[in-house]
């Protein structure tokens, strides 16, 4: 009968229902990233060419901490290196971007940074075409994920006065050739002289406090310390207000003991290099599979075109049919951009269980709904309403934009439903993408396909939708044949491989 047939074309060759639905998933090829009216500089050559640079930088990163989200401890593996490791991670790192901007070196099934994740990495290509980011929906921009990720102290480990240094260290020209001038006029090297073993600033022969890279700490009118005034670490604390020198708070709450209007240049600076990267993972599109030249082949060679095999044909026919796949795989990414619970059940090495957080334990607390990490878009949606880099505040390059609103004003104490959801991933360059799900609980194609067959696991608050399949052997190997066929084609090499980078200097 042919696809077409089965599809329900006529033998006059009007195509049916299922044939549009096919020709749907790539109907947008090549693929053009939407707008971002948050980033002004995403579709900018030059910040692009500077984001590429910064996305394979290793001088953002921290040093390793060998604790997971709950901080339990994480060995050595799968560790990256001893606790206290300076590690220089790029974002490249865990988002090769010549394979799928996917992890290709953790140890674990959930990604490895300077401590544990309890997710797996997500594609870095094609990310400019979320909704919401992170499996877990907490972010509503590419440039506020990527706030996130530096600071985590499991992934990058970095801080925001870490990023500012870099930038002066080894990025000034470019930087400020994009975004204006750097707060800091002086140099790494110029700062570190002026400085004593304790870290304050040491005084000039007339006992003066060194300005501007220098300012007078004290108690009312009483001069106590010298302190630089952009300290060389330091990110916000979990407390308002300044504790100077707390061991509770990150590099002795060195950033919160700012002065406030310097508080404000470095978080513009720390937005600004998160807007470059972004800038550069928007280009990062896969383009040009087989799949794509299959379908673009339909209409004047038919689907005997060679553009796939017929395994994967066969594939593609289940998917949009008995597999029915696309009720969540849909559109020219092959996701919903929504989120769901597909029966994948929340274990594993460093995979937080509601077990695990409870009552009253200030990391993860499920009894009431605290950073509850297994309630997927429950939980990441509570941490959207409170985040300061959202698309509609002061860091936005479009205020006004209110495409997220909807996502901000979900009243969790009526969303039972949101628990244990998690983010429908695009399926484009998927064999390129292991390890699978959220939780990274799945190797190969084919075990995820074997979920679905078996209708996922039994666990609390699973879809309906999710049922047993009954695919055979060979319908499994051709669903899996259509996955592979949507990997597209290499990128330029020089833009997804290393470029030449400024030597890193020791803060």
């Amino acid at each position: 009968m042919g696809l077409l047939g089965a599809l329900g074309c006529d033998q006059g060759g009007t195509r049916g229902p299922g044939f549009e639905a096919l020709r749907s998933l790539a109907a947008l090829s090549p693929l053009t990233p939407p707008v971002d009216r948050s980033n002004r500089y995403a579709d900018d050559p030059a910040a692009q060419a500077f984001g590429h640079r910064l996305y394979f930088d290793g001088g953002f990163s921290g040093r390793s901490t060998l604790v997971d989200m709950l901080g339990r401890p994480v060995g050595v593996p799968p560790g990256r290196g001893e606790k206290g490791t300076l590690l220089q991670l790029s974002c490249a790192t865990c988002h090769d971007p010549a394979r799928g901007g996917s992890d290709h070196t953790s140890q674990a099934q959930v990604s490895i940074g300077v401590g544990a994740y309890d997710v797996s990495s997500q594609p870095s290509t094609n990310s400019a075409f979320n909704e919401l980011w992170y499996w877990n929906g907490r972010n509503d921009s590419l440039w506020a994920q990527i706030l996130a990720v530096t600071e985590s102290p499991v992934s990058v480990g970095g801080t925001r006065l870490r990023v500012l240094w870099r930038l002066v260290d080894g990025f000034s020209d470019e930087y400020q050739a994009i975004f204006g001038p750097l707060p800091v006029e002086w140099s790494l090297a110029d700062q570190k002289a002026v400085l004593a073993a304790d870290g304050s600033c040491n005084r000039g022969p007339a006992g003066a406090c060194p300005l501007p890279l220098c300012l007078e700490e004290g108690v009312g009118t009483a001069a106590v310390s010298c302190r630089p005034r952009f300290p060389f670490e330091g990110r916000p604390g979990s407390t308002a207000g300044c504790q100077r020198g707390s061991s509770t708070e990150p590099f002795g709450d060195a950033f919160d003991c700012m002065a406030a209007a310097d508080q404000e240049l470095v978080n513009r600076v720390y937005v600004n290099y998160a807007k470059a990267l972004a800038a550069y993972e928007t280009t990062l599109i896969s383009q040009d599979s087989p799949f794509d030249r299959w379908v673009a082949a339909l209409d004047e060679e038919g689907v005997d075109n060679d553009g796939i095999s017929e395994r994967a044909k066969q594939g593609a026919r289940l998917f949009v049919g008995d597999a029915s796949c696309i009720e969540c795989h849909s559109g020219p990414l092959l996701t919903d951009n929504n989120f769901h619970n597909v029966g994948v059940p929340q274990d594993g090495p460093f995979v937080p269980t509601e077990d695990a957080c409870p009552e009253g334990f200030g990391r993860c607390d499920c009894v009431n709904g605290k950073s509850c990490l297994p309630w997927g878009l429950w939980d990441g949606l509570s941490k959207l309403k409170t985040n300061p880099f959202r698309r509609d505040g002061r860091y936005s390059d479009d205020p006004s934009d209110n495409s997220r609103a909807h996502f901000y004003d979900v009243d969790l104490s009526e969303a039972e439903g949101l628990k244990r959801r998690w983010k429908t991933p695009g399926l484009r360059d998927v064999a390129m993408t292991p390890p699978y799900m959220h939780s990274g609980r799945y190797r190969t194609l084919r075990e995820v396909v074997a979920h679905y067959n078996r209708g996922g696991e039994a666990v609390a608050g699973r879809d309906p939708k999710v049922v047993p399949l009954l695919l055979n052997d060979e319908e499994v190997d051709a669903l899996v044949a259509f996955l592979e066929s949507l990997n597209g084609a290499p990128m330029p090499e020089a833009w997804v491989t290393a470029p030449e980078l400024p030597p890193l200097t020791e803060l």
